[in-house]
């Protein structure tokens, strides 16, 4: 072995302290791992499930273990599926328990792949035994994607103020109460009920500065329905009657984080209930008088909504500006704190799905599409097809753009596509043949978008997702239409 080779493994052994173990540095890290991930400290099993499957790659249950850690603890959700993938190999073996294939799905569900999550969420079901079945609620999963393929079908454009990440334990103290007065404070010991505080019970409550009721979250006394939304009416001397459940809201699932506007007619809460894509999503209901009903909940939908935990939707005075938080795509003990506008407008950019089709057998369909701004002649990418020749841009939204195709065997030619105004994000679908070797480009922009559509889109939805301040980008898109 050369100089070279021995000076290579021991930079790794100094630098990748993952790479090398005795055997008493395995077993120790072994079960500090195990110990981790049965006590959900998903932070430390993260780390210590990377360092066993960094020395033994192709370890089922390390990747699998390692999997489950990295959903709860890896920001970027993308990372776990690879590990889970290959573990979920080897369920028929035996050599990871069955629960890899609901984990799997989970790593597909967060990830907004749906389809796929219901695939395994079923195979899962399939081998599982009926409790595990009900203790993961492996239904309610599959009920959420179904609600999350429905509700990609037609996405509306936020605009985002500000975004903050903030320690769990402070969060909430970012909001800005100004218009509406009020504060928001950890659950008073008042409203705690005997099974608040066995459970460590964390919620936060938004206390009014006027009006005679106080909405928050509870166990209850049986829990029988996790967490559900109380209210208790202040009394003349100050104190509070005894709590009473909000039974037209509550479903059997968990409620949480209620917001009830100053003007005392809407109410904004988080729930795992009615038809979430998953965790927590945000729901707003209006209070008749006359009827003394909510009505029907409504979700706020992506992307303020998500696979993830999504809470705390409080608004200013008008309702126009709002705050909420997620933890979606936060490390464990770190919550994001969103300052939005509450009126959703046309998106910035509309996103095509195309494919270059074949008129004679042997034709290559791996054309370059370059698209150009008709009105100030700016060249605003170009994009190439695959061997399949499908293709996706990402335009502007509006406008009057020339596409220019190379196709090998054909001569570069070019067709101008108006591009309407969508007033949502939703995939727009094209093609592009030769007819008598003459360019042909057929827009399908006035069809309606699929159930499955979004899947066309899910690099966008990714980045859609994240969230990021774009308020800037929409002054300047105003300007330039000035």
């Amino acid at each position: 072995m050369s100089g070279k080779t021995y000076l290579i493994i021991f930079f790794y052994i100094i630098i990748g302290n993952t790479i090398l173990y005795s055997q008493k540095d395995i077993d120790d890290v072994k079960k500090e791992a195990e110990k981790a991930l049965n006590d959900e400290n998903y932070t430390e099993a993260y780390k210590l499930y990377s360092q066993l499957v960094a020395n033994f790659s192709k370890e089922p249950i390390y990747n699998y273990k390692l999997g489950i850690s990295m959903i709860y603890a890896e920001p970027e959700k993308k990372k776990c599926i690879p590990y889970l993938e290959f573990a979920s190999k080897f369920v028929q073996k035996k050599e990871v328990p069955p629960e890899a294939l609901f984990y799997l799905a989970k790593a597909y569900h967060i990830n907004y792949r749906f389809n796929e999550a219901i695939k395994y969420y079923k195979e899962y079901k399939q081998i599982a035994s009926s409790s595990k079945i009900k203790e993961l609620e492996v239904d309610r999963e599959i009920a959420s994607c179904e609600n999350g393929k429905k509700l990609l079908s037609n996405i509306k454009e936020l605009v985002v103020l500000s975004k903050k990440r903030l320690n769990e334990t402070e969060y909430f103290r970012s909001y800005d109460l100004s218009t509406i007065g009020g504060k928001i404070l950890v659950k008073p010991e008042d409203f705690y009920s005997k099974l608040d505080k066995k459970k460590k019970d964390k919620s936060v409550v938004y206390l009014p500065q006027q009006g005679d009721k106080v909405f928050f979250s509870s166990y209850g006394e049986d829990g029988k329905n996790g967490k559900d939304i109380y209210y208790a009416i202040r009394m003349p001397n100050g104190t509070f009657a005894k709590p009473q459940p909000l039974v037209s809201i509550n479903t059997p699932f968990d409620e949480d984080y209620p917001f009830l506007h100053p003007n005392g007619k809407v109410l904004y809460f988080a729930s795992k209930g009615y038809n979430s894509m998953g965790g927590y999503d945000i729901f707003k209901t209006k209070y008749d008088e006359k009827t003394n009903t909510w009505s029907a909940p409504e979700n706020l939908e992506f992307p303020i909504n998500s696979p993830g935990d999504d809470f705390l939707f409080v608004t200013d005075s008008s309702e126009k500006i709002a705050f909420f938080s997620t933890s979606k795509s936060s490390p464990p003990g770190k919550i994001d704190v969103f300052k939005i506008k509450t009126e959703r407008v046309p998106p910035l950019f509309v996103a095509i799905k195309g494919n270059v089709r074949k008129t004679e057998i042997n034709q290559s369909v791996q054309s370059l599409i370059a698209v150009k701004n008709i009105e100030n002649g700016e060249l605003v990418g170009t994009f190439a097809a695959n061997e399949n020749g499908e293709y996706y841009m990402e335009l502007p939204n509006g406008g009057k753009y020339l596409f220019t195709v190379e196709t090998p065997g054909f001569t570069k030619q070019s067709e101008a596509v108006n591009l309407p105004v969508s007033y949502a994000v939703k995939p727009l679908r094209q093609s592009i043949s030769y007819e008598k070797n003459v360019l042909v480009i057929t827009n399908y922009f006035e069809e309606g978008t699929k159930e499955d559509g979004y899947l066309d889109i899910v690099e966008l939805i990714e980045k859609k997702a994240q969230l990021e301040v774009n308020e800037n980008q929409f002054q300047q898109n105003v300007q330039k239409q000035l």
